[in-house]
């Protein structure tokens, strides 16, 4: 299929078989700074922008798993315009129970720890729940309005579940109810100790916002994607909305503060800002 575009929008938009190839860029980009991020060379001498922030606060290294997120949203709306709106949820169940099961594989390799003491959660696995919700929200909701509030109220809802039943300091490492909520599912064996307790990053209740962060990805490719548009147009209005992505996260901050492990509201408007900024 031939489709009919400007010259000044073959840079914005230039497709190589069936691809699009800013798509494939900004991909590759995440799988280059994820390569230095997790093999910086030597683990005694590592650039700050590299280390992944302590707890709150968003450095270079983690904006590469938020990237990956986003990308899921964009890639979809490529799909679902080439699908026609006809993915087969049995098919996006397997592909998530897949992509799922690796991730806990490639946790237990090199297979010398017991059953009982594999972590259940990871990368992977979050990726592998979000694009399972986000997808059946796509196919369910349809209309990017619609759309766009599910990904408003999953924020707004995770925030609410953390502040509501999160102890004096709900934010924090020790205070937040994403422990206790992903204990009634795994025991501690299976988590992840690398912040001195047990606490998973990848757990439950931070799979909101990823989801939402999907949906946005998703929303924002649905519009620059549009083959009936001024591209230079939508390009300077996701510019300008990625701009305020930034300050409404940093404002929400104050309140909520940025933070990749829990994966918070902020964080998902001030990474998703740098991503629409960056992308355009």
């Amino acid at each position: 299929m031939k489709h009919h575009y400007k010259n000044s929008d073959i840079l914005l938009l230039k497709k190589t078989n069936s691809r699009i190839l800013s798509l494939d860029v900004f991909r590759g980009i995440t799988i280059f700074l994820m390569i230095i991020v997790n093999t910086p060379g030597s683990w005694k001498f590592v650039y700050d922008p590299i280390k992944h922030s302590l707890w709150h606060g968003c450095t270079l290294a983690d904006l590469v798993f938020p990237s990956f997120i986003f990308i899921i949203g964009l890639s979809l709306s490529v799909v679902n315009k080439k699908s026609n709106n006809h993915l087969i949820i049995t098919n996006i169940l397997k592909r998530s129970l897949l992509i799922f099961f690796i991730g806990v594989l490639l946790n237990w390799f090199p297979f010398n720890i017991n059953v009982d003491q594999v972590r259940i959660f990871g990368v992977l696995q979050r990726i592998a729940l979000a694009y399972f919700l986000s997808t059946l929200l796509i196919k369910v909701l349809n209309k990017t309005n619609y759309i766009i509030i599910s990904s408003v109220f999953l924020l707004l809802f995770h925030w609410g579940v953390l502040y509501i039943f999160g102890e004096s300091e709900p934010y924090s490492l020790r205070g937040n109810i994403s422990k206790n909520f992903d204990l009634l599912f795994i025991s501690e064996n299976h988590m992840y100790k690398g912040f001195g307790v047990a606490f998973e990053p990848e757990g439950i209740l931070g799979t909101l916002s990823s989801t939402a962060q999907v949906l946005i990805g998703y929303s924002f490719g649905r519009y620059l994607f549009s083959y009936n548009k001024n591209y230079k147009k939508n390009l300077f209005n996701i510019i300008l909305l990625g701009f305020l992505f930034v300050i409404f996260g940093l404002i929400w901050n104050i309140y909520y503060p940025i933070n990749k492990p829990i994966w918070t509201g902020s964080f998902v408007l001030y990474s998703s800002g740098i991503f629409l900024i960056f992308y355009s």
